[in-house]
């Protein structure tokens, strides 16, 4: 079972009273660690050890005197126990200032004073001492000196020396180490927690919510990932009732495609029969335009019915080449008497820039679909009184535009963001229609390798732009 953890601030606050305390303790130990090594070194390693001892040997001298000038085997020995060595160094002198023994000869009278001038004085040169102690006979006459030679720094002191800085910056050294340890153990388990939460967000980014983030203890890590458990709960129910959603409109629009195509199937046979008897040319027209449109409504059904639960299907396309300024001029005019009778003004004009013959590759079914959608549209949002709707094609030698306006309304600023997505409906709107529309119009565009825009100028505008291709093309 996981620790109960506290929050982040609490957590920092206890890693630097952590962090203090242990670089105390350990500073502590070394501290003590060091002045045991200290004390247990030698008095010798010392600078002031050897100028400590000359009291010592010139009392040993003094006991001895004459005799360290007259016998030289003996005055070596008695000195030798004296002076500590190797240290301090020394050499025996006569009253003349002749060398007679020692354990270094150099000449220390380089200035030829005399000898007796320098007995009982130190001198220094580059950190080396030099002290002259006196030899005197019996009758307390001058016989020659003893010549102390010794360093005043010791190596080993330097090395204290660098030591004990380094002891001084103990503490801040242990306060890195121990900073690194915690810092790296705090973030090593805020880490895992978070590339968690990285991996939970890329989970639902895919649409697959079936996980659950684990959150135990009350820091600020465990509350973000009960929030991200309740936020990916809701959002799980909200697919699920959007799932549901557009499974009820599937099988709306599938019960709706099937009940619809008795009354299309009794339409078109009294069609068929008004065709038959009628004799006017121009109503002959009429009814041949109603049982085209009645036969396509029928595929439509048909393809609600069939391939409404498979988008690509429903989508798919069967190319035709078409000439397209006959194409969308012939498509116009099947709504002039339609808009009219609606009291509408209805503009067309289909304008050909091309340099080439170039041609279009369509699905005329499904082109003529997204006209008439857009068609209708505009029917339904057509200022009713002085309203018109307006029908633009452009022929160009890389493209075709088609633009369809109207003078009213036109999109709300959410529109024009959703418009084209399923099922959106403007909640603003009692419109029953809204929903699909210009959903399929995009979708059958795209299928065509072209693109659809909408926008508002004095109503709304929507426009699409099919590529073109030369006229041999296959």
């Amino acid at each position: 079972m996981n620790k109960k953890r506290t929050s982040i601030k609490q957590q920092i606050r206890l890693t630097i009273a952590k962090t203090i305390l242990l670089s105390f303790f350990a500073t502590i130990i070394v501290v003590l660690a060091s002045w045991a090594i200290v004390m247990s070194i030698d008095d010798r390693y010392y600078a002031n050890y050897y100028e400590s001892q000359v009291p010592k040997i010139t009392d040993e001298v003094q006991s001895l005197n004459r005799e360290l000038v007259d016998s030289q085997v003996l005055g070596a020995q008695q000195l030798e126990k004296a002076i500590p060595t190797p240290g301090m160094e020394y050499q025996v002198l006569d009253e003349q200032g002749t060398f007679l023994y020692g354990s270094f000869s150099a000449n220390v009278n380089t200035e030829d004073v005399h000898l007796l001038n320098k007995v009982n004085k130190s001198f220094l040169e580059d950190n080396t001492a030099t002290t002259f102690i006196p030899i005197v006979d019996q009758n307390g006459s001058f016989a020659g000196s003893v010549v102390l030679q010794y360093k005043l720094e010791s190596e080993v002191e330097a090395l204290f020396n660098i030591f004990f800085v380094c002891l001084f910056l103990t503490p801040f050294f242990f306060i890195m180490i121990f900073t690194y340890y915690y810092a790296s153990k705090l973030g090593k388990n805020y880490y895992a927690r978070i590339q968690k939460l990285i991996v939970a967000t890329d989970l639902v980014r895919k649409q697959d919510l079936d996980f659950e983030i684990e959150a135990d203890g009350n820091d600020e890590i465990t509350k973000l990932s009960t929030s991200f458990n309740i936020m990916k709960q809701a959002l799980q129910d909200s697919l699920y009732q959007q799932w549901n959603l557009e499974k009820n409109r599937s099988e709306f629009i599938s019960s709706v495609s099937h009940d619809l195509k008795t009354p299309l199937t009794i339409m078109k046979a009294n069609a068929q029969m008004l065709e038959r008897k009628i004799k006017d040319d121009r109503n002959k027209t009429y009814i041949a335009n109603m049982i085209g449109e009645i036969e396509r409504t029928e595929n439509l059904v048909q393809e609600l019915d069939t391939k409404m639960n498979d988008e690509e299907s429903f989508f798919a396309i069967e190319i035709k080449t078409v000439e397209p300024g006959h194409f969308f001029k012939t498509e116009f005019a099947k709504y002039k008497d339609f808009v009219q009778n609606e009291g509408l003004e209805f503009h067309t004009s289909v304008l050909d820039y091309r340099k080439k013959a170039n041609t279009i590759q369509i699905d005329v079914q499904k082109i003529t679909q997204v006209i008439d959608n857009l068609i209708s549209n505009s029917l339904r949002f057509a200022e009713p009184y002085d309203g018109h709707i307006d029908c633009h094609a452009e022929c160009h030698d890389d493209y075709v535009k088609v633009t369809i306006s109207d003078n009213g309304k036109g999109f709300t600023e959410s529109d024009l963001h959703y418009v084209f997505q399923k099922f959106y409906q403007n909640n603003d709107s009692a419109d029953p229609h809204k929903g699909l529309g210009l959903y399929i119009v995009k979708h059958i565009i795209e299928k065509h390798g072209g693109n659809v825009q909408a926008w508002n100028d004095k109503g709304a505008v929507v426009s699409f732009q099919l590529p073109a291709v030369p006229k041999n093309s296959h």
